[in-house]
């Protein structure tokens, strides 16, 4: 509450995308009484990855014979009591636009870079949860974003952290490590189908990966590029819709190599990486103390992950951190493919579906038409095979009034 200073024996926050925060302390029954302005609903001021002073709630605390633990939460996470949106509803608004309006009149305000437009009914839900609950809608999902709680300020922009050029390899900065590398999502050489099944040319009708001859077996997919049309599949309004209209079968196949070059500039080749390590905080040390901005880390931040095995690096992101207040430090990162990914999804053949879904899992109208007819088809067939029922009907409903 700003009324003493602290000399906890233990501080760490732990951080997760789009996930929990939490603070926890421990803390001695010192001679002077500190010990004695910790607890519930108290306020500490504590240094983070962010800056030197986060604000956190109390929310726990036991006292024994010797020490006090307490658990803290960011003090953003107060507006899931004290913040109630009663009937609030952002229409076809950008996130800065709908974040003002969820927060107006509240001491809590938000920042966002997402320009993308979307449209949620916040009826009786507290700021928190309308933000990143349980239930639907909520601004993440509408509008996508990941998430940082700045004291009174939420941030949820496009993406959190950045690539700053650190690395991570044993014998530099890394203090013991847990070490997953996941196959199943590789993909070496790319089988192209773009539009109505066409295929490219020739008798390799193929894509393959300049890491091919790394791994010990070829990863072959299918992948289906429904956007990629000859011009006597395309129907009118095809390239309004956003799809790429090829005039002839040489140009089919340049737009469909190119995607597949596109997939792999994207990481399709490359294993997934998942590291749990305690990382040496270079910064602290002499050798790198002239490069404090670039040898630290925070949540969301791309690491390097250097591989001398395959001869690759892979970037996988900081997706949990926990950070030792004390030290102001890293005590332990998580490293991994958090970020939704398109080539995540890959299986045999991609589902056409996965297409006609936009970020924050809004649905791209203008991509629907061709698997809307698709349904229409198996509509038709179960009516044929079904029983006969006194009444068969499907009921469309406009709920905008005008």
């Amino acid at each position: 509450n700003g009324d003493m200073t602290l000399l906890p024996t233990t501080c760490e926050l732990s951080t997760e995308i789009n996930g929990a925060w939490e603070l926890t302390m421990s803390h001695p029954l010192d001679k002077e009484g500190r010990w004695e302005y910790m607890e519930e609903e108290a306020t500490i001021s504590a240094p983070t990855f962010q800056d030197d002073h986060q604000l956190f709630r109390i929310d726990k605390c036991v006292k024994a014979d010797t020490t006090v633990e307490i658990t803290a939460y960011p003090i953003f996470f107060d507006s899931a009591d004290d913040c109630v949106l009663m009937d609030t509803r952002p229409t076809d608004r950008s996130g800065q636009d709908a974040l003002d309006i969820m927060m107006k009149g509240s001491r809590y305000s938000g920042r966002s870079d997402i320009t993308t437009g979307g449209t949620a009914y916040f009826v009786r839900r507290n700021l928190m949860d309308a933000i990143n609950g349980e239930n639907e809608p909520t601004f993440t999902q509408v509008w996508g974003g990941e998430i940082l709680y700045d004291n009174f300020t939420v941030i949820i922009n496009e993406r959190i952290g950045g690539d700053y050029g650190v690395e991570i390899r044993y014998g530099k900065n890394m203090d013991g490590l847990s070490y997953t590398v996941d196959m199943s999502d590789v993909v070496t050489r790319i089988i192209p189908v773009a539009y109505n099944g066409r295929m490219m040319s020739g008798d390799t009708p193929w894509v393959d990966s300049p890491n091919i001859n790394k791994y010990a077996k070829k990863y072959i997919r299918e992948v289906k590029f429904d956007d990629v049309k000859l011009a006597e599949d395309a129907s009118d309004g095809s390239e309004d819709n956003g799809d790429t209209i090829c005039q002839t079968q040489e140009e089919l196949d340049a737009v469909l190599i190119q995607r597949c070059e596109d997939m792999y500039d994207t990481g399709a080749d490359l294993p997934a990486v998942t590291i749990e390590v305690n990382m040496i905080d270079l910064a602290q040390t002499d050798q790198y103390k002239n490069f404090e901005g670039l040898v630290t880390v925070a949540l969301g931040d791309t690491i390097h992950c250097i591989n001398s095995k395959l001869g690759i690096t892979t970037e996988a992101r900081v997706i949990k951190l926990a950070w030792d207040c004390i030290r102001n430090r890293p005590a332990g990162l998580t490293l991994g493919d958090y970020e939704y990914n398109y080539f995540s999804e890959l299986t045999s053949s991609l589902e056409s579906v996965k297409q006609i879904v936009g970020p924050g899992n809004t649905v791209i109208a203008e991509k629907v038409q061709g698997v809307l007819n698709a349904i229409n088809t198996q509509l038709r067939y179960q009516k044929n095979a079904a029983q006969t029922q006194d009444v068969r009907a499907i009921l469309f409903e406009d709920t905008n009034p005008d």
